[in-house]
């Protein structure tokens, strides 16, 4: 029984390496017509992310933070502000121009947007 016992070593398991997550600020949850990727729930502090964050279809950026990839740091957990969208607007289309005995309309008007 001795010969067997001494052969016997305790293994220990790897303790798991817990790193904190990123985290959306309040502006996030706040924002309106922001899209943010699936990915941005799950971001490590200090790695690589795959979080994307845009404005939604028909949307554009005109103010607060950036568009793009958001990652944070183990010294700062936070994302960076949320951009603020709004509706973009549509683009006016001017009617072609006719010469009348008042005026002459040149050939260049007949596609004037404006």
């Amino acid at each position: 029984p001795t010969d067997c016992a001494k052969s016997l070593f305790p293994k220990w398991e790897e303790m798991p390496d817990c790193q904190p997550k990123c985290v959306m600020p309040p502006s996030f949850s706040e924002a309106r017509h922001v899209s943010a990727s699936e990915a941005c729930s799950g971001c490590i502090a200090g790695q690589a992310c795959a979080c994307e964050i845009k404005c939604e279809d028909n949307f554009e950026r005109v103010g607060g933070g950036p568009e793009g990839p958001r990652s944070c740091e183990i010294n700062k957990l936070d994302f960076e502000e949320a951009p603020l969208c709004q509706a973009k607007e549509a683009t006016p289309d001017c009617p072609a121009v006719k010469s009348t005995e008042a005026m002459v309309a040149s050939d260049d008007c007949s596609s004037c947007t404006a």
